[in-house]
């Protein structure tokens, strides 16, 4: 399959009423979104965010992926979206006994409504 170099930017805003995933209903404190396309490899991050809380927590970053897609966008892949919180289930993340932190919330969209009508 043909593959073409892009770059993609992707503006982050913000979350807003992320629910908790947490036993008790244990709040969110410190959430961050990891964006990656088909490629661990292409994964990019934002910084952790607890403003104003961590279930409406504001990002307000653009982040940039490089990516080889395919010409034709019938084998578009996803952009997948993974947000994480840094304190684990009420917890400081210095006491967490996870390699990373737990993922309390995932989204995914396809690439194909980016590319040019005529690809």
């Amino acid at each position: 399959i043909p593959m073409m170099d892009c770059k993609i930017q992707i503006q982050i805003l913000g979350l807003r009423d992320l629910s908790s995933p947490y036993p008790m209903n244990l709040p969110i404190d410190t959430p961050q979104v990891e964006i990656c396309c088909d490629d661990p490899k292409t994964a990019c991050t934002t910084k952790s965010s607890s403003r104003p809380s961590g279930t409406n927590a504001n990002f307000m970053e653009c982040v940039e992926i490089d990516v080889r897609l395919p010409e034709d966008k019938l084998y578009a892949p996803f952009l997948d979206f993974y947000v994480y919180d840094h304190t684990t289930l009420g917890f400081l993340p210095e006491i967490a006994v996870f390699d990373k932190p737990p993922i309390v919330a995932y989204g995914s969209m396809e690439t194909s409504q980016f590319y040019p009508s005529d690809a």
